[in-house]
């Protein structure tokens, strides 16, 4: 190549100043030149739902200008000064939560900066950032080289990403936008693809883009290393000082070179090769320097590259934290957490100790947690700590201390960390109110006591996952059977329910067994094999799950001892399951405020008090469905809300009400058995009870209406066996009854028997309708058809709808001497029995009947 070949193409290049004469011209920096440089200002602000908190310390960046890196304020105001006058492009993203990409963020192109001038660019709208993906492969690749590694990045900026095994690549945080993306790997020619489009929230796919074999020089790059270790599971080089010596190879084409940290080369110049040369690197850690190469042609080559870790340092531990730091340690067991940093190749090794002289000790693989036994007997424990980094660099020594007695206390603290309670540290006590910000975990076969009267927090996720063979025990401290309100122990309360919504849900509590809880409050989650036991308190009632919240609370499949309330379902939307649970109880489920959705199904339970087992006076649906009551019941179902209820299949042994709904809505019953009641049907304001296929044996009365009732009964395909009134209707009340299709017997008890009683007031308006029933009066003494009966001195004047169609009476009526007797008609069957319309007035005032009667 001739000489003055050469001089042309040097003369293509900055490096070189050329001219079309020989005279050697120099470049004058004048003062002006030196401040053209102007400020550029603006605020943030919020924009499709971020948080406020978004335009808070935000980070300003310059395209191509490193130096100019900012954050905004408080108020999302934000300065960049020293700007160099022409065009620039601003991006802002907002702060990312450790390593994760910005969430929020805002691209603002062609910004004009003149010198000594400030450009206000207003209030900037913050929107949610997108992403970028896609796959690089190599359009010509003989020697089947790995697809890792290539480099994919947004000239001039922080957004690089590197290809993994299979040349895929990912890019997030992007600002709503459009940008140059560049993508090189060695031996190959860099890429670049203009006016790539990213959508705020959206995920851009480049699809497949092939890197061609670079046609410029060949050459290559190695860094001078003092020694290598396998770091992240790959070898890797180290130098333990931050300037290397860099050796460069290239082949006899090439003439120029440039030699950056930078992948894309920013601000830096060509110059001409050299085999050899110095680098120094600011900071350790991972570093990877890039060469290109140029021939007299023009033509580059790929970048080439090398890697080094730089470690010049020692490593720092930050802190060692036994048993979350808590004062005391109920075994010599223990675990340790400890936090440590090291800018160059990270920690390696930890070493422990029981001796602050490490005698005997050695070095193990690092892990944030470790297991460690202190030395034995009671007292303080200590356990001394140092690591080491892959480098060979040790730290200081570092500490904490743990005393060793009879329990793992668990100090009042708000735990912001997930904390998980071990076997090997039980048993452990809390002594004060405490808070788990976030996750807490019991291990199966752990214990924790819980001083009386105090309460457990947790707004993370809850998880008390024994098994059959290791039951995990949740108790108060020293349990003694007697009276608990005597011994002052009002028991303790764990609260599940203040997770986030869509959180809770993953709660999971099975095979524990909470012994003298008073209150266990859930959001959501899933309790299964539990033991819920309040026995040594004497029947005082103490204990009650509560449900609150908007996820599915299940609980099903547990056992309980003489508890208090099995669940009272307070507020929220979701549904809640109690199913398939045993045991003994003091009163049962209710649903209030908004609740719906709770179903109850599949429960054998023994009632100890006679308390309401279901109580529903709230607005929401309701589903109950084959379930054995037995014990002392007061009222089975007490529903006096605005929510439907409906009930499937139950067993019934003893109680006061089997059902009383005085709300305003609809009870649907459809089967079921009753063994002795007081009441079947209690009802009050307008509410509704429709029942079929009822089996009920030995009550007192069958539906009785209280005062003021607009109520309506419907009972069809059923059989009753009452001992006094089928149906009691009290004053002021406009009700409607139908018996449809049962067998109704009046079988027991002494006295009269009525199908129907009323007494009358001023006004009342009320609708029996009886069809195709069998009506059996099985008393020595008879049976009363229908009496009203009024004992006041004036007058009383109603309205009574009676319809009688294809029923059949049997046994003996009553047959006294009674005013205005009514023998019903033969449209229906009399078989030995005689069923008349009572009007019995005794006192000096008469019963003035209306309405009508359809025989």
């Amino acid at each position: 190549m001739s000489m003055l070949r050469l001089i042309a193409f040097l003369c293509l290049w900055p490096l070189f100043g050329c001219s079309g004469d020989t005279t050697q011209r120099n470049t004058i920096v004048t003062s002006a030149d030196a401040v053209q440089k102007g400020t550029v200002v603006g605020q943030l602000q919020i924009e499709e739902g971020a948080p406020t908190t978004a335009v808070a310390g935000a980070t300003v960046a310059v395209q191509d200008h490193p130096e100019l890196v900012s954050k905004t304020a408080t108020d999302g105001s934000f300065q960049i000064p020293n700007a160099p006058a022409g065009t620039l492009n601003v991006i802002i993203t907002s702060a990312g939560t450790g390593l994760a990409a910005a969430e929020y963020g805002v691209k603002i192109d062609a910004v004009k900066v003149k010198p000594l001038e400030k450009t206000d660019l207003g209030k900037q709208s913050m929107k949610k950032t997108g992403s970028l993906t896609g796959l690089v492969t190599f359009f010509d690749n003989p020697n089947n080289l790995d697809l890792a590694g290539s480099d994919v990045f947004v000239p001039g900026t922080d957004f690089i990403a590197k290809t993994d095994s299979q040349g895929s690549f990912v890019i997030e945080g992007l600002p709503e936008g459009t940008y140059t993306l560049m993508m090189q790997h060695t031996g190959f020619s860099t890429t670049t693809l203009e006016e790539v489009s990213i959508i705020s929230g959206q995920l851009t796919d480049l699809g497949t883009v092939p890197l061609s074999l670079a046609l410029g020089p060949e050459g290559g790059i190695t860094l001078q290393h003092d020694a290598t270790a396998s770091i992240g599971g790959k070898d890797r080089k180290i130098r333990l000082s931050r300037t290397v010596t860099v050796n460069l190879n290239y082949d006899g084409d090439a003439a120029l070179m440039k030699v950056s940290a930078d992948p894309t080369f920013l601000n830096t110049t060509w110059e001409p090769v050299k085999k050899t040369m110095d680098w120094t690197f600011d900071t350790d850690g991972e570093k990877t320097l890039y060469v290109t190469f140029a021939d007299l042609n023009g033509l580059e080559s790929s970048p080439f590259a090398d890697t080094v870790f730089v470690d010049t340092e020692v490593p720092t531990i930050t802190e060692v934290k036994i048993m979350e730091g808590w004062a005391q340690t109920a075994t010599t067991a223990v675990y340790l957490d400890v936090t440590g940093s090291d800018t160059g190749t990270g920690i390696q090794d930890i070493m422990l100790s029981n001796d602050a002289n490490f005698t005997g000790a050695s070095w193990q693989t690092f892990s944030s947690r470790l297991s460690w036994t202190v030395s034995s007997g009671s007292g303080p424990k200590t356990i001394y700590t140092k690591v080491r980094d892959y480098a060979g660099n040790i730290s200081t020594a570092s500490s904490d201390s743990i005393n060793k007695g009879d329990y793992t206390l668990i100090h009042n603290s708000t735990y912001t960390s997930k904390v998980i309670l071990y076997k090997e540290q039980s048993p452990y006590l809390v002594t004060d109110d405490t808070t788990f910000s976030s996750d807490l975990e019991i291990k199966p076969g752990a214990t924790l006591y819980i001083e009386a009267n105090n309460e457990v927090a947790v707004k993370g996720i809850f998880t008390s996952k024994g098994t059959a063979t290791e039951e995990i025990l949740i108790s108060v401290r020293n349990p003694a059977a007697g009276s608990c309100s005597a011994m002052g122990i009002e028991g303790y309360i764990m609260d599940f329910s203040q997770t986030l919504p869509g959180v809770s849900a993953s709660n999971v509590v099975q095979y524990t067994r909470f012994q003298l809880a008073e209150f266990l409050k859930f959001n959501g989650g899933t309790v299964t094999n539990n033991q819920f036991d309040s026995s040594l308190c004497t029947a005082e009632g103490l204990g009650q799950l509560t449900k609150s919240g908007m996820d599915n609370l299940v609980v099903s499949h547990n056992t309980f001892t003489e508890w208090g309330t099995a669940l009272s379902v307070q507020n929220g939307i979701a549904n809640t399951t109690f199913s398939n649970n045993t045991g003994t109880m003091m009163t049962g489920i209710s649903q209030s405020g908004e609740a719906t959705g709770t179903i109850i199904k599949n429960n054998t339970i023994q009632w100890l008090e006679s308390w309401s087992t279901i109580y529903a006076p709230g607005s929401g649906s309701f589903t109950i469905e084959n379930n054995t009551w037995t014990g002392t019941v007061g009222t089975g179902w007490s529903i006096n809300g605005s929510g439907n209820t409906t009930i499937t299949g139950f067993d019934f042994t003893s109680a006061t009400n089997v059902v009383s709904n005085t709300g305003s809505g609809t009870v649907t019953i459809n089967g079921g058995t009753i063994t002795s009641c007081t009441t079947l049907f209690t009802v009050g304001g307008s509410a509704k009870i429709v029942a079929n296929n009822m089996t009920v044996t030995s009550c007192t009365k069958g539906v009785e209406y209280n005062s003021n009732s607009t109520g309506q009964v419907t009972i069809s395909s059923s059989t009753l066996s009452v001992s006094s009134r089928v149906v009691n209707v009290g004053s002021t009340i406009s009700s409607t009854t139908t018996f449809t299709g049962n067998t109704i017997t009046c079988s027991t008890g002494s006295g009269i028997c009525d199908l129907y009683y009323k007494e009358p007031m001023d006004g009342d308006v009320e609708t029996l309708t009886m069809t195709g029933n069998t009506i059996n009066c099985a008393l020595a003494t008879g049976c009363r058809g229908f009496a009203i009966v009024k004992s006041y001195s004036t007058p009383r004047a109603m309205d009574f709808n009676l319809t009688l169609a294809s029923n059949t009476f049997m046994g003996k009526s009553l047959n006294s001497d009674l005013e205005n007797n009514i023998v019903e008609s033969s449209n229906d069957s009399l078989n030995d029995a005689e069923v008349k319309l009572f009007l019995f007035s005794p006192g000096a005032g008469e019963i003035v009947l209306g309405g009508t009667i359809t025989q």
